[in-house]
């Protein structure tokens, strides 16, 4: 029976409605007059008011939307440090770093039931002067640079703002994200809403649990739909970003976040090695300049997509920057053939042959082939090699899963493995 149990609360109880959304706001006046070595150390933050409402600005040429506020506001900084703070019950991000910010660290740390995003980093370019044409500009210095994201907790985020997640930059570069556990979350886990100067780290993160209320996604996101020139990679302006890695992680690609690392409308420069991964794609190459090699990829039900060039030309027409697949270990999750690869046409129209190689694949039984589809074609991985000029060369199909002793042993032994 549907008995309502209790008592009624007290006629004296009172409710109070929450309105400050903002509990720490630490700004310097510019960037040349920055706040200087401020921490927030062992505390709790909790219960501010909703911002969904709340004027929202576009961070960068990606697909989101976002409000400059936060509970914890940091705006030209340099060594901000937040450490051992639980954070929860937020109405709309975490913690963000504004505009000028060198050497933020947020470590030690629990975020939970957040309403948007945990931690946002947004940098700032002039979008608005003569016409907006000072919007790549990014060699001002307005952004935050080298933020260090480690050892942190991050679960239930998202429960207002779907498009959230527990990292997310734009305008931003070279930041670290490290021993941080994500779990149960509405979208990814880390976005990277362009390829602003780059050099980010991403590395020994575990993901799970992410993209449980979206879709067309991955644990780990990114876009680069538009140039920004900045002096990250050489010290000369360049639009050009520097290499990001996502490194010795353990990342889940179950409910929605079916892409392991959505390198998504032409995120670049990525290099994406010595992870173990399961369920959903094993990689999307959608551009070029994009390299995914030393794996340990399981129960996945597709392989490899790619986009029609096989790669990037940048600014200097004679460097082509190739996508490339390699000494990965495929393990297919399924019972019929596996869609392992399409092929694609390098700079000149020619077909790929020797971008992917070395590559392991294993399939279920002797009844089940790699296929590669090839200008609406397909073969099997062993007659595409046997077409000869080398294609896909060392690549080898085994029909059978490996031992669970096996797979434990070939994990430790990726993620144990530090390379660049």
């Amino acid at each position: 029976a549907n008995a309502t149990a209790g008592q009624p609360p007290n006629t004296s109880t009172t409710f109070d409605a929450v309105l400050q959304r903002t509990v720490f706001n630490i700004s310097g006046s510019s960037q040349q007059s920055p706040v200087v070595n401020v921490s927030i150390r062992g505390i709790g933050v909790r219960d501010t008011a909703w911002t969904f409402m709340e004027p929202h600005g576009v961070p960068s040429g990606g697909d989101w939307g976002l409000e400059r506020m936060a509970a914890i506001f940091v705006e030209n900084s340099h060594n901000f440090l937040i450490d051992s703070i639980q954070c929860t019950r937020i109405g709309g991000n975490g913690v963000m770093f504004s505009k000028h910010n060198l050497y933020a660290t947020v470590r030690n740390s629990h975020f939970a039931w957040m309403g948007a995003t945990a931690i946002a980093a947004w940098g700032y370019t002039d979008e608005i002067s003569d016409g907006g044409i000072h919007g790549i500009d990014g060699t001002t210095g307005d952004f935050p640079r080298y933020t260090l994201v480690e050892n942190n907790l991050f679960r239930e985020i998202g429960i207002w703002a779907k498009q959230s997640c527990a990292f997310m930059q734009a305008k931003s570069a070279q930041s670290t994200l490290h021993r941080n556990v994500a779990f149960n979350l509405a979208r990814a886990a880390f976005n990277f809403n362009d390829g602003f100067g780059g050099g980010d780290n991403v590395t020994e993160n575990v993901l799970f649990n992410t993209c449980r209320e979206s879709s067309d996604h991955g644990p780990i996101n990114s876009w680069d739909r538009q140039p920004f020139l900045t002096t990250i990679r050489t010290g000369s302006p360049s639009t050009q970003m520097e290499w990001r890695h996502v490194s010795n992680n353990i990342v889940i690609a179950n409910y929605g976040g079916s892409k392991q690392v959505d390198t998504d409308d032409g995120s670049l420069f990525f290099r994406i090695h010595n992870n173990f991964m399961a369920y959903g794609w094993s990689q999307k190459f959608k551009c070029g300049a994009i390299e995914s090699f030393n794996n340990v990829k399981a129960y996945v039900d597709l392989g490899a997509k790619f986009g029609d060039d096989g790669g990037c030309v940048v600014s200097n027409k004679k460097v082509f920057y190739p996508v490339l697949w390699h000494n990965d270990v495929v393990i297919h999750l399924g019972n019929s053939d596996f869609e392992y690869r399409d092929c694609w046409s390098g700079p000149n129209g020619d077909f790929d042959k020797t971008n992917v190689y070395n590559n392991t694949v294993y399939l279920q039984n002797e009844k089940i082939n790699a296929i590669i589809s090839c200008k609406n074609k397909k073969f099997t991985l062993r007659d595409f090699q046997k077409m000869g000029d080398g294609n896909e060369p060392n690549s080898v199909q085994i029909n059978s899963y490996p031992s669970d002793a096996e797979l434990t042993a070939l994990i430790h032994s990726t993620l144990d493995n530090v390379t660049q």
